[in-house]
């Protein structure tokens, strides 16, 4: 990632018909942190999100001894982590992520499950359990590395926080590596919608400039729902635009260009039913919304 570490500027993205300032964090260098039992683990991370001076989200490796008796006449001590890659929340921060993390473009609001309890992204599965032939030992039950972020890179969790009766949705990217002894965890970038209330895309960052001719009213998208294919209106602005659709995943399903045309036909005979992302950009804007396809 490149840029430093800090607030760069904002971009705008259309959702429902409305603005979104979307304000992005580039940590450069990625932070990592990380330990291998018996070192020491490194020192938290911490994330304020809406750059209000309350830091939001911690993420942090744990690593401690494990060590239990086997059912033999002789106990084998057995050193491994758990509760590894802790990502902890306060009062007022909530977390979502799936299983591998969420791709590229995924929608990030309120329809998802949230929590803001401690959450743990990843952890190996090692538990010291009863041995029944032989009281009062117990034995180590591997039950293998488990949690949504197993040895995972570059893929993103959802945030969001509570500033009054208001929500703010956002984003981290970052990458988990977890072993039988060791768990390293990596802050890539992060973003948030500084407008309350509205989506943001996982990955979704900002551009540079925009151009004042757009407007989320001069760009339409019909028909929506749509079946076998869709239009892109431009309106009045003629430029050269890439058109990009993909599914919830982050999959890329086409790309197509528009060249000094004001509409362009999307084929979409191939789809599924179902909601798609459609970005359009162009040389000094970007933009997203919504495309339902109806079978």
């Amino acid at each position: 990632m490149s840029g430093g570490m800090g607030f760069l500027a904002s971009a705008i993205m259309f959702s429902s018909g409305a603005y979104a300032q979307i304000v992005y964090t580039d940590v450069n260098p990625d932070v990592v942190r990380g330990c291998s039992y018996p070192s020491p683990c490194g020192a938290a991370f911490s994330i304020d999100l809406n750059n209000d001076g309350i830091n939001d989200f911690t993420f942090a490796p744990k690593a401690r001894a494990f060590s239990c008796g086997r059912c033999s006449p002789n106990a084998v001590g057995v050193l491994g982590t758990r509760d590894s890659a802790l990502v902890i929340s306060t009062a007022q921060s909530w977390i979502s992520d799936t299983i591998g993390g969420f791709d590229l473009n995924r929608p990030i609001d309120s329809s998802l499950s949230w929590t803001n309890t401690v959450h743990t992204l990843a952890q190996n599965g090692e538990l010291c359990k009863p041995c029944p032939s032989r009281p009062g030992l117990t034995f180590k039950s591997t039950l293998g590395i488990t949690g949504t972020f197993k040895n995972v890179s570059g893929k993103y969790v959802g945030l969001k926080v509570k500033v009054g009766s208001d929500f703010y949705y956002g984003w981290v990217n970052l990458g988990v590596s977890i072993a039988s002894y060791s768990v390293s965890i990596k802050i890539m970038e992060y973003a948030f919608n500084a407008t309350p209330n509205q989506p943001i895309l996982a990955g979704q960052t900002m551009v540079t400039s925009m151009n004042k001719n757009l407007s989320p009213s001069s760009i339409a998208l019909y028909p929506n729902p749509a079946n076998n294919q869709f239009t892109v209106d431009l309106g009045s602005h003629n430029q050269n635009v890439k058109v990009t659709v993909s599914d919830l995943t982050g999959k890329t399903m086409v790309e197509t260009f528009a060249i000094g045309s004001q509409k362009l036909e999307v084929d979409t005979r191939g789809f599924k039913a179902g909601t798609y992302v459609v970005q359009i950009q162009s040389a000094d804007f970007t933009g997203t919304k919504r495309l339902i396809i109806a079978k």
